[in-house]
């Protein structure tokens, strides 16, 4: 995690050590930039962090789920909400600012759709011990010739006419 206020204009003010951890930015590196130093270049010129924190003065907080650069130039998938602070009279004070590393997860993700996907495309029935099939993929669609609803429920051997050398 990384928890961090800005000032009015959207420039840091504290530093966190997870700062330092995910991003790379030393305190005195940090104090004192934008928030848009975390942005990729694209989205600094479409104006992205000042929507951002426009949007938590106006709302009172903004959540997203975008990809930060870090100092070196690599890319990191943050989770984040930035949290408008008002003074005791309600005037604009600053910008609290939580973000946490979502990469790992979503590589995870996307890898686990990948394979899930590669599965569907195989040819690949489960059945239970007597014989019922319980999961019928595209693949057997496409072999077989029957799709899903009609396989799923039905017995293997009658389904699919197999003759087993020794009983199931």
């Amino acid at each position: 995690f990384v928890v961090v206020l800005a000032n009015p204009e959207g420039n840091f003010t504290t530093w966190h050590a997870g700062v330092e951890t995910h991003f790379g930015y030393t305190r005195e590196e940090f104090i004192g930039q934008n928030i848009e130093v975390l942005l990729p270049m694209a989205e600094r010129f479409r104006g992205v962090g000042h929507r951002e924190i426009e949007q938590a003065a106006q709302n009172g907080r903004a959540n997203d789920t975008r990809w930060l650069v870090r100092k070196n130039g690599q890319r990191m998938l943050a989770e984040g909400v930035t949290i408008g602070l008002r003074d005791a009279a309600g005037r604009l004070a600053g910008f609290g600012k939580v973000l946490r590393d979502v990469t790992e997860r979503r590589t995870v993700e996307d890898n686990l759709r990948t394979l899930t996907g590669a599965l569907d495309q195989s040819v690949v029935l489960i059945r239970r011990w007597d014989g019922t099939i319980d999961h019928w993929t595209s693949g057997c669609e496409r072999l077989y010739g029957f799709a899903a609803q009609d396989a799923v429920g039905k017995k293997v051997s009658e389904f699919l006419r197999v003759t087993y050398p020794a009983p199931l």
